[in-house]
């Protein structure tokens, strides 16, 4: 903001205070070395960074699941460039599928929706549980096993005596399954689909 005072209003963002009422980005003194309490929030529209859809979850690191105004991004081979949430491709139908048990919330209700411009929070009827998998090699049905870069550096970690004893990994061993920087070639696991 001190190189460029209209960015906020050029992204479409607004300045709230803690009690969510609007800031004029202009009465603020960005050179202060003191963090100013305030929240910044970007209008609806298609220029949000998280596009037109944002799935929230329970959770306390504040990760979600949201669309994207940049859909090349869904093109790419590497697309680990989050803060920690999630894009999600074709995220009006993952919507539609999670609202399924809401008629006034079908495929075309969400589609106006968004098209009205207006912010609409949806609460559900019910809770789904979310699991985020993190895997960095696995099989496929044809026995081929898939390798990842490990972008987080979770397989150097210990592995908590639960995993070590899970069947998954038993198997995994007894197969020849190797961690990816460990792997030489492609190998071929026959029993691990089948666990």
């Amino acid at each position: 903001m001190r190189k460029d005072p209209g960015y906020l209003a050029r992204m479409h963002m607004r300045v709230l205070a803690a009690d969510d009422s609007e800031v004029d980005a202009r009465s603020i003194d960005w050179s202060s070395n003191r963090s100013p309490n305030f929240s910044v929030r970007q209008d609806s529209g298609s220029w949000n960074a998280l596009g037109y859809v944002k799935l929230e979850m329970p959770n306390p690191y504040a990760v979600y699941m949201h669309d994207t105004d940049v859909r090349n991004l869904f093109t790419a081979n590497y697309r680990f460039l989050s803060h920690g949430c999630t894009r999600v491709d074709n995220v009006r139908d993952l919507a539609a599928w999670i609202l399924e048990d809401m008629p006034a919330w079908g495929r075309a209700q969400i589609d106006a929706g968004i098209a009205s411009g207006q912010h609409t929070e949806i609460r559900l009827t019910h809770k789904i549980p979310v699991a985020w998998v993190y895997l960095t090699g696995w099989a496929m049905r044809d026995g081929t096993i898939q390798f990842r870069d490990d972008i987080y550096n979770h397989d150097d970690e210990p592995v908590s005596s639960a995993v070590k004893n899970s069947e998954l990994v038993a198997a995994a061993g007894a197969s020849g399954f190797v961690r990816p920087r460990e792997a030489r070639a492609i190998a071929q696991v026959s029993n691990l689909d089948s666990q």
